[in-house]
């Protein structure tokens, strides 16, 4: 089964998208936890992993053009739990206390990982749902993708 081709010119405001709207979200919600520095880097690497993957692998494995909603539905679900994992193990599970204090117990953390994830991906989710419906997501991107084409075109 063949995924979506997509250029990377119109792959990277998406990716830019959700790097700008879930990066922030994740380090207001971490940073108490784990600090400023972890918080940022686990956002961007949690979104560098899953991002591609929910673009150009899991399209292989279910169809956005045939099954959209059964794709986004379960494809933002193996999003939602990777991202945890990488929250929890990355961001948490380090910075917790060996002594395991009430605050810090592996089911706790792992359900403040589930909750940033969730709230992080339903807000890239719903922001880029919004601006389709308002019919602004695809000039953004076109015009995104217009001046990413141009700088690659430049000549070298």
């Amino acid at each position: 089964m063949g995924g979506v081709h997509v250029p990377f010119a119109i792959y990277l405001p998406y990716l830019l998208l959700t790097l700008v709207i879930e990066g922030p979200l994740v380090l207001g919600l971490l940073v108490r936890r784990c600090g400023w520095q972890r918080s940022l880097l686990v956002a961007l690497l949690a979104s560098l992993l899953t991002h591609p993957l929910l673009w150009f692998v899991w399209s292989r494995v279910v169809s956005p053009r045939a099954h959209y909603s059964a794709y986004v539905a379960s494809g933002e679900g193996l999003v939602w739990l990777i991202e945890a994992g990488v929250f929890f193990f990355l961001a948490l599970w380090p910075t917790a206390d060996r002594a395991r204090s009430r605050t810090n117990r592996p089911a706790r953390l792992a359900g403040i990982a589930l909750g940033v994830s969730l709230a992080a991906n339903l807000a890239s989710w719903a922001t880029g749902a919004l601006l389709h419906e308002l019919g602004l997501l695809r000039p953004l991107v076109m015009t995104a993708a217009r001046g990413i084409d141009a700088v690659l075109a430049w000549p070298q």
